[in-house]
């Protein structure tokens, strides 16, 4: 499965409660931003280079400790195939398992056989290259000197009988890429954006007390409300709340003909957002929309503008994930092809269950990605 430099961010940080204190991820990012200048500068693909960047350390979100084969397993059995390679190549220069930075791999380390045979009969390539490259040039601050990142990961990890081997081929290693490149690799740190140059937006659809315990209410839309609650008070980004909003003459408009059950009317408790809702939305950087239909065609417009130049994603979550939900993911989706768009299943309930599963496989149709 084909990944693109967003895409690959959203797996990176997948399940990590706070990435932006999350030193690997920090790191990664500036190891995929590097890459992808200097893949464009010896022409190559950027955005194959960034995607691998990204993913060569996610295995320390598995084991830390083996963070390399953990890596190369996750991203196999997650249907990642194609970039599980990167995992194992970036720590080991000239195709040697010695040739390593800080300790050597422990022979007693899971997968350490496999990890030798791979190593030794890969046929590394320039993509190769530049991530071992960029790994050894990129803090979790920003890019530095060779010299300088050597020095902090020894003095964490400590040295062996071959650093001084892996010194020389890490410079030597440098030399080739930036002769490749036509250019020197510290030149391009001035145009690195930094660790969270992509914002996250979450939206959530609809909280309202007629659509959950109301007029529309239902059980399945109260057992999301505590996993929404969370959502929202662990969430790190700006927050857009939807309100379905109808007035007194509800029943004479083109839905209330369709659907004559009066709800959402603007200024009473059933257009309110829910208490719990309420709450967890104390102190969050959020916006209200007001709407009249299901879907809402300003949404775009506030995440365009509270977006700017950066690369962003967008979660959605909340009611009803068949009408509101969905409405409102496919006209950000249409927006924002380029995105990753996602739903969070557990926080989103439908009219009724089985109308719930026929949107989400609607909206994985249409690239969405189901979470």
């Amino acid at each position: 499965m084909q990944l693109n430099k967003r895409q690959a961010y959203e797996l990176l940080i997948q399940g990590l409660s706070d990435p932006a204190n999350v030193r690997y991820v920090s790191h990664s990012v500036y190891v995929s931003e590097l890459a992808g200048m200097i893949a464009e500068r010896m022409g190559l693909d950027p955005e194959y280079a960034a995607v691998l960047g990204m993913l060569h350390d996610i295995g320390r979100k598995v084991d830390p400790g083996n963070h390399m084969y953990a890596g190369y397993k996750f991203l196999k059995e997650n249907g990642y195939p194609e970039y599980a390679f990167i995992c194992l190549t970036h720590s080991f220069l000239n195709n040697d398992i010695e040739c390593i930075c800080g300790e050597l791999l422990s022979p007693q380390s899971e997968g350490y056989a496999e990890v030798k045979d791979f190593v030794e009969k890969c046929e590394y390539t320039d993509y190769d290259r530049i991530i071992q490259t960029c790994d050894l040039l990129c803090l979790h601050s920003g890019g530095t000197t060779l010299e300088e990142r050597i020095a902090d990961i020894e003095s964490r990890k400590g040295t062996h009988s071959k650093s001084q081997y892996h010194r020389r081929a890490a410079a030597a290693q440098k030399d080739y890429i930036e002769q490749k490149a036509g250019c020197g690799i510290y030149s391009l740190y001035k145009y690195l954006k930094g660790a969270f140059a992509m914002k996250k937006f979450l939206v959530v659809v609809d909280m309202q007390n007629d659509f959950i315990d109301g007029s529309l209410g239902s059980p399945e839309a109260q057992a999301i409300v505590p996993a929404a609650e969370r959502k929202i008070k662990e969430f790190d980004g700006d927050i857009f709340v939807t309100l379905d909003t109808h007035y007194e003459n509800y029943l004479t408009t083109a839905e209330g003909i369709k659907l004559p059950v009066k709800h959402c009317i603007k200024g009473t408790d059933g257009w309110q957002l829910a208490p719990r809702i309420a709450e967890a939305l104390k102190g969050k950087k959020y916006e209200c929309v007001e709407k009249n239909a299901f879907g809402s065609l300003r949404l775009p417009e506030l995440i365009r503008k509270a977006a700017g130049e950066d690369d962003f994603s967008v979660e959605f979550i909340g009611l009803c994930t068949d009408i509101c939900v969905v409405s409102n993911v496919l006209i950000v989706k249409a927006a924002f092809p380029a995105a990753p768009i996602s739903v969070d299943s557990s926080c989103c309930a439908g009219v009724t269950p089985a109308k719930h599963e026929a949107a989400l496989e609607t909206m994985r149709s249409c690239q969405t990605d189901v979470l």
